[in-house]
């Protein structure tokens, strides 16, 4: 007996196994037991059906062209989806690249697009004020296409790294409402950061090295000698810097000369020389 006669056996009973089953136990008004009956039992009817009509060569035939037709339609939704362009963000396009009925590769820029509903400001600043911003800054902008009329924005990046013109790729955002501007325009922006510099403040000829690694010379009124100081700097604006950490109020910081003080030497004042 081939195991096919024996498995189609064994399911076609399947319906008469479960009808004894439910008699001897009296599971009549069992709702389980008749999902059961229903669910496997006329499962096993339609197998031996399915043998009956289809034999089994006909059957991987019709099972091989039902698999080949379900790649098929795969593939083509897969090329109808192609032939639709969409693009990452919503908003208007300001120029076509191509013409309808146009091939095109992947990678082809087809048209360009502008979102509106954010307008962004590309601007550079130079090191000296870098410090003096951070995200979040608010700013004003003015333009001359709208005289009269300040908008609002902030800063929303700022370039880890500087160019080789020495400035840093800062991006700002304006907030609403902008309708007046349009993308494209010049605009000049005030960073409200910018306006006065508040702290302690000492001229930039005092520090020795960049404001990164910023060393001044701190004039030590006991003993009349300079002592270097590390100190940590913020804005730097019009030849003066605000200290941050380093320094306090009152202290007095070597201006000139101070490229070739050491630390301890006996600190000479232009008076007493003049005196002298």
């Amino acid at each position: 007996m081939k195991q096919k006669h024996f498995i189609d056996s064994h399911k076609g009973v399947t319906f008469i196994a479960v009808l004894l089953m439910m008699a001897w136990f009296n599971q009549w008004q069992n709702p389980t037991a008749w999902v059961y009956l229903a669910l496997h039992g006329t499962y096993g009817i339609l197998w031996i059906l399915k043998g009956q009509i289809f034999p089994d060569a006909q059957w991987e035939q019709v099972l091989l062209q039902y698999r080949l037709a379900e790649a098929q339609l795969i593939q083509a939704r897969r090329a109808f989806n192609d032939t639709r362009i969409k693009a990452p963000i919503s908003g208007t396009i300001t120029a076509k690249r191509v013409d309808v009925g146009t091939m095109v590769n992947p990678g082809t820029i087809v048209c360009e697009l502008v979102d509106v509903s954010k307008l962004k400001v590309l601007l550079d600043v130079a090191e000296r004020d870098i410090f003096s911003i951070r995200v979040g800054t608010p700013v004003e902008i003015t333009s001359d296409v709208v005289p009269g009329k300040t908008f609002r924005g902030q800063v929303t990046a700022i370039a880890p790294k500087a160019s080789d013109a020495h400035t840093f790729p800062v991006e700002i955002t304006i907030t609403p409402p902008y309708s007046e501007l349009k993308a494209g325009m010049f605009v000049r922006v005030r960073f409200l950061a910018l306006a006065r510099l508040v702290g302690l403040v000492i001229p930039r000829d005092a520090i020795i090295g960049s404001l990164q690694h910023a060393r001044v010379y701190v004039v030590e009124t006991t003993t009349n000698t300079a002592s270097e100081r590390i100190i940590r700097c913020g804005a730097e604006r019009n030849g003066s810097v605000i200290v941050l950490d380093g320094l306090s109020a009152g202290e007095q910081v070597i201006v000139t000369g101070n490229n070739v003080v050491t630390d301890g030497a006996r600190v000479v004042r232009r008076s007493q020389q003049e005196s002298q």
